[in-house]
């Protein structure tokens, strides 16, 4: 082999040993390092993921120990109890102890599958509107979970019939600003909720407070409510009129100037306005109506209308749980909208204003485009 032949084979070996060389780095030294820098980046990403999960737990831990101190009790039987305790003092507060009374329990029953359970109780009493309006805005501002699942209001018979002697009461006529006693009926329940864990050991409300913060309305308006009684015996208001000055007509000899007399003014088609109130708005047969009483027929009970039918001056637009909305068809009203609060007469009513009554516009707005 002469001199160049073996500087080229020298030269092929050193080629060879140095791409041999380099693959040993790179797979000995290169890729296991950046193996280990794409799993570190791994793991950071899974520790960020953990890390908020662990958040989200603690604050749904924190959420669910805040909505167990709103519960009676962590059994069904510990919560009954103290349901049961507590409708009893609130029944007392607005004079029901003294009247028949009874709270029957109903066995707890479980919502879904989830461990959430029910304790519902049922009510039977006799009161007046008002006493029973004011128990179920105490109630509705309890602290803990409850609710009034149903109500039932009937006027009570026996309150004009004969007691003891057989001789009819005297003072049945005698008019009662509060109404008659009524049988009331009302289930309510509280609920009892699920571990979130076996560890978990969270506890329920020591002492019973108020929130009022849960009413819809403001309290002004729930006393309409009694003071608008539908089972009260109406009496009628007679009003005297005031007796004024005597005019004497003195009559002059000669011949007198006609005097031309303006022509009548239209007929008021709501002349009689005061006469009516707006009772209550219910829903009958899935339909939603609103309840007026013509004060001067109150013994008759009030009248039923729809949406669409007429009343007053105009035609029915909105039946809403605060009154009614009435577009006016006659007269210089002709074409505006005005709000019937509930437990009004018709002359209080007033032009629907959005800034006043938002939630009734808002109504009026989405029942107009459908």
């Amino acid at each position: 082999m002469n001199p160049r032949e073996r500087i080229l084979a020298i030269s092929i070996v050193g080629l060879l040993a140095v791409w041999g060389g380099m693959a040993v780095v790179r797979n000995l030294i290169i890729k296991p390092f950046a193996q280990q820098r794409e799993d570190i980046k791994n793991q950071r990403a899974q520790l960020g993921d953990y890390e908020l999960q662990s958040l989200q737990l603690a604050n749904v831990r924190k959420d669910w120990k805040d909505s167990v101190g709103r519960t009676l009790g962590r059994t069904a039987e510990t919560a009954q109890r103290a349901f049961r305790e507590d409708l009893s003092k609130l029944l007392e507060k607005h004079g029901f102890a003294s009247r028949e009374l009874s709270i029957k329990n109903y066995q707890a029953r479980a919502i879904g599958k989830r461990g959430l359970v029910e304790v519902p109780v049922q009510i039977t009493t006799r009161g007046k509107l008002k006493d029973l309006v004011g128990f179920l805005l105490d109630f509705e501002r309890r602290s803990y979970f409850g609710k009034v699942d149903r109500v039932s209001v009937s006027a009570d018979p026996s309150a004009a019939r004969t007691t003891g002697s057989g001789r009819r009461n005297r003072n049945r006529n005698k008019p009662d600003r509060d109404g008659p006693d009524l049988k009331l009926t009302i289930q309510a329940s509280t609920i009892v909720l699920p571990k979130l864990d076996k560890d978990e050991k969270f506890a329920s409300m020591s002492e019973v407070g108020e929130d009022d913060g849960d009413l819809d309305f403001p309290l002004e308006e729930y006393a309409r409510i009694a003071k608008a009684n539908l089972f009260a015996k109406y009496v009628p208001v007679v009003k005297t009129p005031p007796r004024g000055p005597e005019t004497k007509v003195v009559r002059v000899p000669g011949k007198q100037p006609e005097e031309k007399r303006p022509p009548p003014p239209p007929p008021n088609p709501r002349k009689d306005a005061d006469k009516f109130t707006l009772v209550a708005t219910t829903s009958l047969g899935g339909e939603i109506v609103a309840h007026v009483r013509d004060e001067r027929k109150r013994g008759d009970g009030p009248d039923y209308f729809k949406i669409n039918q007429k009343l007053d001056d105009g035609v029915i637009l909105l039946i809403h749980p605060r009154g009614l909305v009435l577009r006016s068809t006659g007269g210089e009203e002709q074409g505006q909208d005005f709000f019937y609060k509930l437990g009004r007469n018709f002359k209080e009513r007033e032009l629907l204003d959005e800034s006043k009554y938002p939630d009734v516009a808002r109504d009026l707005r989405v029942a107009i485009s459908s």
